[in-house]
């Protein structure tokens, strides 16, 4: 594979890489990472070679964020990202503001490597694609003869597909379903309190578990409920006892992204999402605030996807001629306001099918979010093979929270 860039090319970044393009700082990393942890040690030659390969397979991942007077690009790099240890890097949002610029990197440690990204240039089902193509190669060059199955070809050529603009190709403003009425928060919102921030220039505090799939599967059936319902219930009801405990009667709420290829078939490893406020149920016991919850996930469908993918769209063929200074400030101010109706966030990647003689050598896999300054905690979960672990980013001290909704979940299966 000897495919490298020689000129400039640049890619107009998408509503929800323009979005974080204009937000992100230290207060608001905006990045997210998978890790692999494998059951041997990481040949770090071979990782290299795997990313060249990828780089080559997919140039646009290979990319820095660059301003114009109307919109952010990502401007392709001839030169791949380098791998390195892990604990020689700095921040990511240290890391891509200097060097070449990239905006996904690729850490490693003994037995584990991670890929790391902002909303610029994948979203987290374009990221889980891209640690699958990356562990197919990373194996094949250790010798072991795979069957890619759906997981694009390290020896093809890069596809249109893998990089359209999938809110631009379906927004709809001549069929324009009207918007289903949107579960808003309708009292101010709960926050931890009490506890000490992590500093700033201190990394989050991540704490994790990893729980037996088909078990977690099999509980949240009983309740007839998905694996994410089932989840977001025990979140809801372990912050519930603490802000009880607070004497506080605010409102809690999740952020949920969707991933909108379940509605609108894409190839795009770009974003493709739009998200959703679940309000938790004021009722005590697990198995109502289940069921009620539920009913606002059933509001997330074709309908709901279309009208968020519209209204995304619009905003930004609405402000196209605005200088990107104000742009940003404007952009900027949605996040804050956005923030103020979010006590949490929780993500699912479901399930990542690897090839079978790949998924023998993988211990499991992680998802991981950053902490946005607004947001004490963050949950993301991803299930590979027989392995569902729960990644909890914690942007305050004190694990007592945490702790209660790991041990719950245990218990619970």
């Amino acid at each position: 594979m000897s495919q490298t860039i020689t000129r400039k090319i640049r890619m107009e970044l998408d509503p929800v890489g323009q979005f974080y393009a204009a937000t992100i700082n230290e207060r608001q990393p905006g990045n997210f990472y998978i890790t692999a942890y494998l059951k041997e040690p990481i040949d770090v030659q071979s990782l290299q070679t795997a990313v060249n390969d990828l780089m080559c397979r997919m140039p646009f991942l290979s990319g820095r964020l660059h301003s114009g007077f109307f919109w952010y690009f990502h401007e392709m790099l001839a030169k791949p990202p380098q791998i390195v240890f892990a604990k020689d890097m700095p921040l990511f949002d240290s890391y891509y503001k200097h060097g070449d610029g990239h905006v996904l990197r690729v850490l490693y440690g003994e037995r584990h490597f991670t890929v790391e990204a902002i909303h610029s240039v994948v979203d987290g089902r374009g990221l889980a694609k891209v640690i699958s193509i990356l562990l197919v190669r990373y194996f094949e060059l250790l010798g072991l003869k795979v069957e890619n199955a759906d997981i694009a070809d390290n020896n093809s050529v890069p596809q249109f597909e893998e990089t359209e603009d999938a809110y631009c190709r379906y927004a709809d403003f001549k069929n324009n379903p009207p918007k289903p009425k949107k579960t808003e928060p309708g009292k101010p919102i709960y926050r931890h309190k009490g506890a000490k921030k992590i500093p700033k220039k201190s990394p989050a505090r991540i704490i994790k578990k990893t729980f037996d799939a088909e078990k977690f599967k099999a509980k949240a059936q009983t309740y007839g409920a998905t694996i994410s319902e089932y989840i977001l219930t025990h979140i809801f009801k372990a912050i519930a006892e603490e802000r009880n405990e607070n004497g506080c009667k605010r409102q809690i709420t999740s952020m949920i992204p969707i991933d909108c290829r379940n509605f609108f078939p894409s190839r795009t490893f770009r974003s493709f999402v739009v998200t959703k406020i679940i309000i938790m149920p004021e009722v005590a016991e697990f198995s109502d605030i289940l069921q009620k919850l539920r009913g606002q996930f059933t509001e997330i469908n074709s309908e709901f996807t279309q009208a968020e993918i519209n209204q995304m769209q619009r905003l930004k063929k609405n402000v196209r001629f605005l200088p990107l200074i104000i742009k940003k400030w404007m952009l900027k101010w949605i996040e804050r306001l956005n923030g103020h109706k979010q006590t949490t966030i929780f993500s699912n990647l479901g399930r990542v099918t690897l090839p079978h003689k790949i998924q023998e050598h993988i211990e499991n896999l992680e998802f991981t979010l950053s902490s946005p300054e607004h947001i004490p905690y963050s949950f993301a979960c991803i299930t590979s093979g027989q392995a569902l672990t729960l990644t909890i980013t914690a942007g305050v001290e004190g694990d007592t929270l945490a702790n209660k909704i790991l041990t719950n979940l245990q218990e619970g299966i």
